[in-house]
Order: C-alpha cells, then sequence, then structure tokens
C-alpha cells in the first residue's frame, strides 16, 4: 500500500496501530505536559506528529495556538486528519507531509517547536 519509508515502520499502519498510538498518548499525557510550556497563542509546529496524538491534546489545552504537524508517514497523516478532522477543519491544524531536516516553511514563521 505505502512504498518505501512507509514499510520500513515497525509497528506497521493498520487501524489499530493507529489507535494504539492515540491510546499511548492519552496514557503518556500527564508526564508529557507537566513540564511543557505552551504559549496560550501563537503558532506551534509539531516534528513527526505521527497519528495526531498529541497536537489533539495541544488543541485542547491551548484554543488560541495554531498548530501545524509535519511527518514523513502518509498513513499516519492519513489517521492524523481522521483524528483531528474538527481542527482541521476549522483550521486550527494543519499537516503537512515532510522531512523534518529540510522543513518546507519559511525560517522564524513558528513561535514553538
Amino acid at each position: 500500500m505505502f512504498a518505501g519509508l512507509e514499510t520500513s515502520y515497525i509497528h506497521g499502519f493498520s487501524r489499530e496501530e493507529q489507535q494504539r498510538l492515540i491510546s499511548q498518548a492519552g496514557v503518556l499525557a500527564p508526564n508529557v505536559f507537566a513540564g511543557l510550556d505552551l504559549p496560550a497563542t501563537g503558532r506551534l509546529l509539531e516534528l513527526g506528529c505521527g497519528v495526531g496524538a498529541e497536537l489533539k491534546f495541544i488543541a485542547r489545552r491551548r484554543e488560541g495556538l495554531e498548530l501545524t504537524g509535519i511527518d514523513l508517514s502518509e498513513a499516519h497523516l492519513w489517521a492524523a486528519g481522521r483524528h483531528l478532522a474538527p481542527e482541521v477543519a476549522s483550521g486550527v491544524a494543519t499537516l503537512v507531509r515532510g522531512d523534518a531536516s529540510r522543513l518546507p516553511f519559511a525560517s522564524a514563521c513558528f513561535d514553538q517547536v
């Protein structure tokens, strides 16, 4: 289904794996977000956003942030699009397929990464 890089993900790209990643993020969220200083407003970029689990938690915590997630995996971005459908539809979140080592954005366009 997905060529090249897509086939190298050790856990695969099934719906079950995508749901596992979302559930895992829920378990880890209290620890991940405990020490994370998120701004109230501005633009935030998540590198390697995967299935969008953390972006969903950030959107709930900081409604004034404009979120962008970038990932190499087309399959994970497809799952992120499903998981973040309301946020994407409202313009709160944008998902981009790309390489974090060669970001397709202008310099200094994000307030936090």
